[in-house]
């Protein structure tokens, strides 16, 4: 490139012409081996292409694909095509949404049902610390052990032991 001068504009801008006329391809973009063969052949054979023939791992040419397929369509077909992706959409935001209201009201559910049990425990706790008080409390007063094992619904070896069954 050149400027008003005709001296060099830059270096690092220059054009390069390639004659697709003269290019002749493998007819699979499978079997291209570089990338300057691939943009030549997607270029040259867009018009012919369909979805099968550029691998989903290409996303650069995939998108490239997608993109003139849509300009293809007239102009009924991309207002539809856009409606669908917008509903695609919508659809999923409100499938994601369900979930984290699901996912939310189970971790509550959790909640609730821990405290429910571990209120459940302490009570039951709390009546066997209270039989296991009660039990020496008769042991101090000079009661016979089977007396108090009767009284408490405790065995000998929990009342000596001072330990519960749960």
């Amino acid at each position: 490139m050149k400027d008003d001068e005709n001296k060099d504009f830059s270096e690092k801008v220059a054009f390069v012409l390639i004659d697709l006329t003269k290019f002749a391809a493998q007819t699979n973009f499978d079997q291209l081996p570089g990338l300057k063969e691939k943009w030549c052949y997607t270029i040259k054979n867009m018009w012919r292409m369909t979805d099968g023939d550029i691998p989903v791992s290409d996303t650069a040419f995939r998108e490239l694909y997608e993109e003139c397929k849509l300009s293809k369509l007239i102009d009924m077909e991309k207002q539809e095509y856009e409606k669908s992706i917008l509903e695609y959409e919508d659809v999923k935001r409100a499938v994601a949404y369900a979930g984290e209201l699901a996912a939310k009201a189970a971790y509550e559910e959790g909640i609730e049902k821990g405290i429910t049990e571990g209120r459940k425990e302490g009570r039951e706790e709390g009546r066997m610390a209270a039989l296991l008080q009660t039990a020496k409390n008769l042991l101090d007063l000079g009661l016979p052990m089977n007396d108090i094992t009767k009284a408490t619904g405790l065995t000998e070896e929990q009342i000596q032991t001072g330990t519960s069954p749960l």
